[in-house]
């Protein structure tokens, strides 16, 4: 039996390409693959990214559209309303003017409905006088028939005491003496002053504010009933 050198025999397998039998097969170099799951996982994000920004992106125009919509649906709404308008006032029949002239408010107890139980059994004139006077210048609280210490004209129901407020009180009184000889006034007293009819003069401090005549106008009445019937304040 002949025997083989080793180095020949690999060397003759070689030039064949077959290895020498009972050699190992020479083992090819190993390819490194990728992390399993890498590439694909991050393709996937992108993929998702990007569905879901062309969703948002079609959804802002979808609204955007939606609010023109509704804006212009408005528009022409407010439109036709005042084109409606616009008709309504061409058809419109004109109203007619009131030729009826307003009537003067009038004095009489029964028109101003004014409280007079505080006149007491006041002498007529005086009665209308007051009461004139009280639904012109709204004056609700005159008191007439009362007792008084001193000289006075309202025990015997020839006096009436006007409550008022600065302002209202020398109307009042500038009226009152306007209109003397139609009242039937003999004198009158407001602020701690009197006038007789010839302008008004000082009084001595009587000690408060009522007594001093500061928050009423006293109105002193004649006698007899006036003859003259005519009032203009």
């Amino acid at each position: 039996m002949t025997s083989t050198d080793p180095v020949s025999a690999v060397t003759a397998a070689m030039r064949v390409g077959t290895a020498p039998t009972g050699s190992p097969a020479p083992t090819p170099p190993a390819t490194v693959s990728p992390p399993a799951g890498s590439e694909p996982a991050s393709g996937l994000v992108d993929g998702v990214l990007l569905a879901r920004q062309a969703v948002l992106a079609q959804r802002a125009t979808l609204q955007k559209l939606a609010t023109q919509a509704q804006e212009l649906s408005r528009a022409e709404a407010d439109r036709a309303r005042v084109l409606h308008e616009q008709a309504d006032r061409s058809t419109a029949t004109p109203r007619p003017r009131s030729t009826t002239a307003t009537a003067a408010p009038s004095t009489t107890p029964a028109a101003c409905a004014l409280p007079t139980g505080g006149l007491g059994s006041v002498k007529s004139w005086v009665r209308t006088g007051a009461v004139f006077l009280g639904c012109r210048f709204g004056v609700s609280t005159m008191y007439g028939v009362a007792g008084r210490s001193g000289a006075s004209d309202h025990p015997a129901g020839l006096a009436v005491d006007f409550m008022v407020d600065r302002a209202n009180g020398d109307r009042l009184a500038a009226c009152a003496l306007k209109n003397a000889d139609a009242l039937g006034v003999k004198y009158v007293i407001w602020r701690q002053r009197i006038n007789t009819g010839s302008g008004w003069e000082a009084m001595e401090d009587r000690g408060s504010v009522t007594a001093n005549h500061m928050d009423h106008v006293h109105i002193s009445f004649n006698p007899t009933a006036p003859a003259v019937s005519a009032i203009a304040c």
